[in-house]
Protein backbone atom coordinates (compact mmCIF):
# COMPACT_ATOMS: atom_id res chain seq x y z
CA UNK A 1 0.00 0.00 0.00
CA UNK A 2 1.95 3.48 -1.29
CA UNK A 3 1.85 5.84 1.43
CA UNK A 4 2.06 8.66 -1.11
CA UNK A 5 4.45 10.52 1.31
CA UNK A 6 7.64 9.84 3.37
CA UNK A 7 6.93 9.90 7.28
CA UNK A 8 10.07 10.72 8.82
CA UNK A 9 9.93 10.10 12.36
CA UNK A 10 12.40 11.19 15.18
CA UNK A 11 12.89 8.80 18.29
CA UNK A 12 12.12 9.10 21.97
CA UNK A 13 13.47 6.38 24.49
CA UNK A 14 10.89 4.72 26.00
CA UNK A 15 11.00 1.94 28.74
CA UNK A 16 9.05 -0.38 30.57
CA UNK A 17 8.03 1.69 32.99
CA UNK A 18 7.13 4.36 30.92
CA UNK A 19 3.22 4.14 31.68
CA UNK A 20 1.19 5.22 28.58
CA UNK A 21 3.62 5.56 25.79
CA UNK A 22 1.30 6.44 23.34
CA UNK A 23 -0.21 9.33 24.42
CA UNK A 24 1.05 11.70 22.52
CA UNK A 25 0.56 9.88 19.46
CA UNK A 26 -3.75 9.53 20.38
CA UNK A 27 -3.59 13.55 20.05
CA UNK A 28 -1.49 13.04 17.11
CA UNK A 29 -3.80 11.07 14.76
CA UNK A 30 -7.19 12.41 16.41
CA UNK A 31 -6.07 15.80 14.79
CA UNK A 32 -4.78 14.60 11.51
CA UNK A 33 -7.35 16.05 8.78
CA UNK A 34 -5.65 16.27 5.54
CA UNK A 35 -4.41 13.65 2.92
CA UNK A 36 -5.55 10.03 3.84
CA UNK A 37 -5.83 9.41 7.36
CA UNK A 38 -6.05 5.46 7.41
CA UNK A 39 -2.83 5.43 5.32
CA UNK A 40 -1.40 7.80 8.20
CA UNK A 41 -2.73 5.57 10.87
CA UNK A 42 -1.17 1.92 9.36
CA UNK A 43 2.08 3.57 9.07
CA UNK A 44 2.27 5.65 12.16
CA UNK A 45 1.55 2.02 13.89
CA UNK A 46 3.80 -0.05 11.76
CA UNK A 47 6.58 2.65 12.76
CA UNK A 48 5.39 1.77 16.67
CA UNK A 49 5.76 -1.99 16.03
CA UNK A 50 9.02 -1.14 14.19
CA UNK A 51 10.65 1.06 16.62
CA UNK A 52 9.51 -0.74 19.49
CA UNK A 53 11.03 -4.36 18.49
CA UNK A 54 6.90 -5.68 18.03
CA UNK A 55 8.52 -8.65 17.15
CA UNK A 56 9.35 -9.61 20.77
CA UNK A 57 5.70 -8.26 21.98
CA UNK A 58 3.81 -10.45 24.41
CA UNK A 59 0.66 -9.60 21.84
CA UNK A 60 1.60 -8.71 18.54
CA UNK A 61 -1.88 -10.60 17.32
CA UNK A 62 -2.92 -8.94 13.79
CA UNK A 63 0.12 -6.57 13.37
CA UNK A 64 2.19 -5.98 10.31
CA UNK A 65 -0.11 -8.55 8.61
CA UNK A 66 -1.19 -6.76 5.26
CA UNK A 67 -5.01 -8.53 4.98
CA UNK A 68 -5.97 -7.61 8.39
CA UNK A 69 -7.24 -4.09 8.78
CA UNK A 70 -5.22 -2.14 11.50
CA UNK A 71 -8.08 -1.63 13.52
CA UNK A 72 -8.01 -5.27 14.40
CA UNK A 73 -4.31 -5.73 15.57
CA UNK A 74 -4.06 -6.22 19.41
CA UNK A 75 -4.46 -2.98 21.71
CA UNK A 76 -5.88 -0.81 18.82
CA UNK A 77 -9.66 0.35 19.65
CA UNK A 78 -11.27 2.21 16.90
CA UNK A 79 -14.66 3.90 16.12
CA UNK A 80 -16.21 4.35 12.64
CA UNK A 81 -12.47 2.74 10.82
CA UNK A 82 -11.01 5.66 13.14
CA UNK A 83 -8.06 4.84 15.66
CA UNK A 84 -9.38 6.32 19.22
CA UNK A 85 -7.00 4.16 21.56
CA UNK A 86 -3.62 2.33 21.90
CA UNK A 87 -3.11 0.07 24.80
CA UNK A 88 -0.27 -2.04 24.65
CA UNK A 89 0.87 -1.80 28.52
CA UNK A 90 3.14 -4.51 29.78
CA UNK A 91 3.55 -5.82 26.21
CA UNK A 92 7.31 -6.36 26.30
CA UNK A 93 7.88 -3.06 24.01
CA UNK A 94 11.15 -1.87 23.90
CA UNK A 95 13.22 0.34 21.69
CA UNK A 96 12.30 3.74 19.84
CA UNK A 97 9.23 5.11 19.95
CA UNK A 98 8.21 7.63 16.90
CA UNK A 99 7.39 11.40 17.60
CA UNK A 100 6.26 13.01 14.24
Amino acid sequence: EELGHKLKPKALNISKEFENPCGQFQLLVSELTDGNPRKFERASLEAIYEGTTGQNWTNSSGWMNVTVDHCQWYGITCDDRVVIGIDLRDNNMSGQFPVY
